[in-house]
């Protein structure tokens, strides 16, 4: 059996995508390594391309995955490349979690009854008690 492993889950969420058959058995390993003095944690998904045909498409595929900025432009002008919209999808992934994470702040939610209120984390406590006596 020939075997691969990538360290990135998108490539590795690509590479299930089109059929590349993980290995078994352990197809997802972790490896806890001291870098700089501290432990640094890598997951690696490991693909089984002992055929000619999976080996040649995920070699494709990591190919295109990694091009350069140069390429990418290419493949945004070719739709039917296997990345076009896959590699996109990814792109607009990240936007949204950056979003998420960084852009939305959380928000108790309190009902009672048919009434809701909604409170920020910045709201002050003299502010919340007001809100939560409004209930």
């Amino acid at each position: 059996m020939r075997e691969i492993y990538v360290t990135d889950i998108k490539l590795a969420s690509i590479l299930d995508a089109y059929g590349v058959p993980k290995r078994q058995p352990d197809p997802v390993t972790r490896e806890i390594r001291r870098r700089g003095g501290k432990d640094v944690e890598t997951g690696m998904w490991w693909y089984d391309v002992a055929d000619s045909e999976h080996a040649d498409k995920a070699k494709e595929l990591t190919d295109a995955y990694y091009a350069s900025g140069k390429d990418w432009a290419e493949y945004t002008l070719d739709k039917e490349h296997p990345l076009y919209w896959i590699k996109g999808a990814f792109e607009n992934r990240e936007a949204n979690l950056n979003l998420y994470h960084h852009g939305a702040s959380p928000m108790r939610v309190i009902e009672e009854g048919d009434r809701t209120i909604y409170i920020g984390a910045r709201l002050s406590d003299k502010n919340k008690n007001i809100l939560k006596k409004a209930l």
